[in-house]
């Protein structure tokens, strides 16, 4: 069957001279895809020249990232395995149910920087160093049935199926016996990265 998705876009963006030498930038984007919640996301971002050759800044901004039609719509099926189950502590049979998931939800987040720099494009000698950062929630990723059965209590609702745990499992501490892992891809976890990055040039004629 042929997949379609409907996309409307708008974007918008605002400079402002505030005084001599400072200047800022507002902007916001709508994306509203079919079957999603519609998504607003801002950046704001100010320059300050306090020379003629050094220049500060510092930006935020939204990010969004829609789930993949591949990942919502790929076709669920299942298969037959064994697999190691902590909770008895042995190989166990289990039917594994992977494929598309139309739940997933849109991957969002920020990003910051802060920026030094000297210099101008006619300079010979340039330098620049940039702080940033970026974090993402509700990333979409693929749950391997080793991280469900590891983390168990906290793993997502339904992900795991297990038969009602006999007498003679209570006795022996263990859960009921293993049926069904879920392991089509979901949105959990995130991450946050940091970085420095740092810039020197300079420009030189030779006589070739």
């Amino acid at each position: 069957a042929k997949l379609h998705r409907q996309i409307v876009s708008g974007f918008g963006i605002f400079q402002l001279p505030i005084v001599e030498g400072v200047k800022a930038t507002f902007g916001a984007r709508l994306d509203d895809y079919e079957q999603l919640d519609p998504v607003t996301s801002y950046q704001y971002s100010l320059e300050w020249k306090p020379l003629g050759r050094l220049r500060l800044s510092a930006s935020y901004s939204d990010t969004f990232a829609a789930p993949r039609m591949f990942d919502l719509h790929f076709p669920v099926q299942s298969t037959s395995t064994t697999i190691f189950d902590p909770s008895w502590r042995e190989m166990v049979p289990v039917t594994v149910v992977f494929g598309g998931n139309e739940g997933l939800r849109p991957t969002i987040g920020r990003s910051s920087t802060f920026g030094l720099a000297y210099g101008t494009p006619e300079d010979a000698l340039s330098a620049s160093i940039d702080l940033w950062s970026v974090s993402l929630q509700d990333r979409s990723a693929v749950v391997f049935p080793v991280t469900i059965l590891a983390y168990e209590d906290s793993a997502l609702d339904g992900r795991v199926v297990r038969d009602p745990a006999t007498s003679d499992d209570i006795a022996a501490g263990r859960r009921g016996r293993l049926r069904t892992l879920d392991v089509r891809r979901a949105n959990f976890g995130g991450t946050e990265t940091r970085g420095i990055d740092v810039s020197i040039s300079n420009m030189f004629k030779t006589e070739i």
